[in-house]
């Protein structure tokens, strides 16, 4: 670490970058906030690489800091939400996922909120959530990011007894991505709206 000393913060951000290990890059974001206290995507980025080394406990002190230090970001917000979602505290989750899209909306963030909507039974607010995200993806979007977006509202129309609309997205989202990692709730799913609905399982899946 003593080579880091006579580095400045933009060439220590590029050292970690570079990193071999998560470790060593957050004991380099650690020497920018000893030269920056005030440098939230220090903090951030060091709260992202204990999300990713599935430490969400650690990570989380790092986002509360990154929001207090720069309340702008959306994104800070958002990543502070799915650490306190992996934590099971709802409510809070909800809170900074509302703020994220309030600065910075995402399709991301009104997923996983969406997401939390479906677990309380809010089946309304998940949907207005998902179609505002199809919006937001628009013609051009990633068609992984939108197979998720017809799930999770597909996820919704059931829980509120519209198995039509549900079938509908099920499809769609199948037919979007038939190999998307999510396929067996699309399996389950059409057969559970397929019973519902009265329709054979080959008719309500457009088999020929």
């Amino acid at each position: 670490m003593l080579r880091y000393r006579s580095m400045n913060i933009k060439e220590l951000f590029q050292e970690a970058q570079r990193a071999e290990t998560p470790t060593q890059a957050i004991g380099i974001y650690e020497k920018i906030i000893q030269q920056d206290p005030q440098n939230s995507e220090a903090y951030n980025n060091i709260g992202e690489l204990y999300g990713n080394m599935g430490q969400p406990g650690r990570a989380l002190p790092y986002f509360v800091k990154a929001t207090e230090l720069n309340p702008m970001k959306g994104v800070y917000y958002s990543n502070l939400a799915l650490v306190l979602h992996c934590q099971g505290h709802v409510e809070e989750a909800i809170s900074n996922y509302s703020k994220s899209i309030a600065l910075q909306p995402s399709w991301s963030a009104y997923n996983n909120r969406a997401t939390l909507y479906n677990y309380r039974k809010e089946y309304d607010n998940a949907i207005a959530d998902c179609t505002a995200a199809l919006k937001l993806n628009g013609q051009n979007g990633e068609v992984c990011t939108k197979a998720h977006l017809y799930a999770t509202r597909a996820d919704a129309y059931m829980g509120k007894g519209d198995y039509k609309k549900a079938l509908q997205d099920l499809n769609t989202g199948m037919a979007l991505n038939p190999s998307d990692d999510i396929i067996g709730f699309y399996d389950k799913g059409i057969l559970r709206c397929n019973l519902k609905l009265g329709i054979s399982p080959c008719e309500g899946k457009g088999c020929k």
